[in-house]
């Protein structure tokens, strides 16, 4: 029997992110976000008085935005935006604590910092 394969361009926002060959039934898969930094980001505008805002650095957090998901401690961040593959901003709630785990999901892959 011969082999079936298909070629596989990946784009994101139109640009070229990636092309391979793909046997039929093979699955593509994505290296875990690193989260090696968090840093208080200054109160920026339109933050209320109990949120605060944070910086993640590292990498792997993707070459577009793929919506990330960050927790902190037990409680999701608010809201969080894609800056870049190895910058994601989020806006944390009241009590969210100190000295807790911080977690990135992209793509269904997640990272511990």
């Amino acid at each position: 029997t011969s082999s079936q394969s298909l070629y596989v361009v990946v784009l994101a926002n139109s640009s070229y992110v990636l092309s391979t060959t793909v046997g039929l039934g093979a699955s593509l898969s994505y290296d875990a976000p690193i989260v090696t930094g968090v840093t208080p980001n200054a109160h920026p505008p339109g933050l209320s008085g109990d949120q605060a805002s944070i910086v993640l650095t590292g990498s792997n957090f993707g070459g577009y935005d793929s919506s990330p998901v960050v927790r902190i401690g037990d409680t999701n961040c608010l809201s969080t935006t894609w800056a870049s593959d190895n910058q994601v901003l989020c806006v944390t709630a009241a009590g969210t604590g100190s000295n807790v785990d911080v977690a990135m999901t992209v793509s269904g892959n997640v990272g511990v910092l």
